[in-house]
């Protein structure tokens, strides 16, 4: 990828210089805008969107935090039904706000037809004190798939179950690839509030592998789940750890009527932690989240029921679990006390996660509309470059149609006034070609550069015959000898810089009498963009 993203311009700007300079001394031109387009982090991305996350739903600052990005829109849809995206949503990516950094994302939901999209994207620090903003893009039908499934989850997940799958079991988004084997028969795709989830009716459930890397000094599992019995006078389990350590970390305890995170110390002892008390609500989704962590000396054991701290206890110790006894999801090891109702999103961590970033999971779930929002669509993250329709000066000998060994210049000055929107311009570029180079080249031709219309350099750019390209920006403007005023850059909304370009006739010649083909016309494009880093 080159270091310079370019905005390509797609008009020329034709100088027929002596044409103009047989008939008049000075003329008046017409105005005419070059549209420019900048085509973001890559340059074959033609649409983007900002994404705004609202930090009032971050109670703390998190480093490599998945955010759930959601929308419906027909803006997203695919190419097959007059959008812009790949129908298999390849060519979606996500950036940090100053386009240094891409995001890794994993597609849990692409839908060209309706363009919905449900799609996890890491955040590499999302801020607890200020909004967060990022770029998606989208649009390149050449692209190769821009996802990274298993880097937008640490190292600190073993495993993570979208509960999106069409059938068969269940997929870990993680690179250690703990699919879940399905028991019985489980109804996929289910609509939920995390684009699928799975139906399991009591008699349903998955059995996860026995490598499943959790030990018993620290860990956390995650539940977003609903219920469709509650109270139903049975036990039901959602996530059994019993391979590696002794611990139900959720599960509805028919008895008590809640749902409990349970484990045992030794083979005689019970601990429990309640995460929800009288469960009775059948409408809405809930996240149960319990967590451990031996070395806390004290509350080691924590609850949580949606964003709050249900319960916490002290447990200096869980035991490592039976051997013969299964890592299950939505069932008891031996396959009875399944879950009634949907499940949505299963995780389960090596680590202890913090009160912070349950809450903000939480808000993510279930404020989905307040946790993140979208601007505008941007095509070609479009901005215009005007030529204003000013007096363009043709200046030198005048009136004459014969030069004979006779050597003059002429000149020729424009403004040109920069509306830029959403970005800032970082450089610009002008390319000089001849359209027809007989007796009058390339080297001939020199530009100068102003910010005022008044100071101009002593010296002026040339280049090769044929054509040459001048490349301005912040550091180039003080030092080449083509670039004076003061410095224009970063160009910021609305800027005018003036160009003015000189052909010199050469001398010894003879007596040539020039016609608009073979006096020097040239054709002037212009492209201009932004660095990134």
């Amino acid at each position: 990828m080159s270091p310079i993203q370019k905005i390509k311009k797609s008009k020329k700007k034709l100088v027929s210089i002596f044409f103009f300079f047989i008939l008049m001394f000075t003329f008046i031109s017409s105005m005419f805008i070059v549209t420019t387009t900048v085509k973001g982090a890559y340059t074959n991305f033609s649409y983007r969107k900002k994404i705004t996350i609202d930090h009032d739903q971050v109670p703390g600052d998190l480093i490599n935090f998945p955010i759930w990005v959601s929308l419906t829109s027909t803006d997203f849809l695919d190419s097959a039904h007059g959008g812009h995206i790949q129908p298999d949503g390849d060519d979606i990516a996500f950036y940090s706000y100053d386009n240094s950094t891409q995001y890794n994302h994993e597609i849990e939901l692409y839908n060209g037809t309706t363009g919905t999209i449900g799609i996890w994207v890491n955040i590499t620090y999302l801020s607890s004190s200020s909004d967060t903003n990022i770029w998606m893009y989208y649009g390149d039908a050449d692209s190769g798939n821009q996802e990274h499934v298993n880097d937008v989850w640490d190292t600190g997940y073993a495993a993570v179950f979208h509960c999106n799958d069409v059938s068969g079991g269940l997929n870990d988004s993680t690179s250690h690839n703990y699919d879940g084997t399905e028991n019985n028969t489980p109804v996929y795709l289910t609509a939920s509030n995390l684009g699928y989830g799975i139906t399991l009716d009591g008699d349903d459930g998955f059995t996860l592998p026995d490598s499943l890397g959790i030990v018993e000094t620290e860990f956390t599992c995650f539940a977003y789940v609903k219920c469709s019995n509650a109270g139903p006078g049975v036990n039901m389990r959602i996530i059994d750890l019993l391979r590696e350590v002794y611990a139900i970390p959720i599960y509805y305890v028919a008895a008590d009527d809640d749902i409990e995170f349970y484990s045992r110390s030794d083979a005689s002892s019970n601990d429990w932690a309640i995460l929800h008390s009288n469960i009775v609500d059948t409408s809405a989704y809930h996240l149960y989240v319990s967590t451990y962590n031996e070395s806390l000396g004290g509350d080691e054991k924590k609850a949580y029921h949606n964003s709050s701290l249900a319960d916490q206890n002290s447990v200096t110790d869980i035991s490592v679990g039976v051997a013969t006894y299964k890592n299950c999801v939505g069932m008891k090891y031996d396959e009875t006390e399944g879950w009634l109702g949907i499940i949505d999103e299963i995780r389960i961590c090596s680590n202890a996660r913090s009160t912070n970033y349950v809450t903000t999971n939480y808000n993510m779930f279930t404020n989905q509309s307040t946790f993140i929002t979208f601007g505008a669509e941007i095509s070609d993250n479009e901005c215009s470059l005007v030529l204003d329709s000013n007096t363009f000066t043709h200046q030198g000998e005048q009136g004459n149609t014969t030069y004979s060994n006779s050597s003059g210049s002429i000149y020729e000055t424009a403004e040109f006034n920069f509306t830029v929107s959403n970005i800032n311009f970082s450089f610009l570029r002008v390319n000089i070609t001849d359209v027809n180079s007989t007796n009058i080249t390339a080297s001939n031709v020199s530009i100068q550069f102003s910010s005022d219309n008044v100071t101009w350099g002593g010296n002026w750019s040339t280049g090769a015959d044929g054509g040459f390209s001048i490349l301005i920006n912040q550091t180039q403007w003080s030092e080449a000898n083509s670039c004076f005023g003061s410095n224009p850059f970063p160009i910021s909304t609305n800027s005018s810089i003036w160009m003015r370009e000189k052909v010199t006739i050469p001398t010894g010649i003879g007596n040539v009498t020039y016609s608009t083909a073979d006096t020097g016309e040239t054709s002037c494009t212009w492209d201009a963009g932004y660095y990134i880093t």
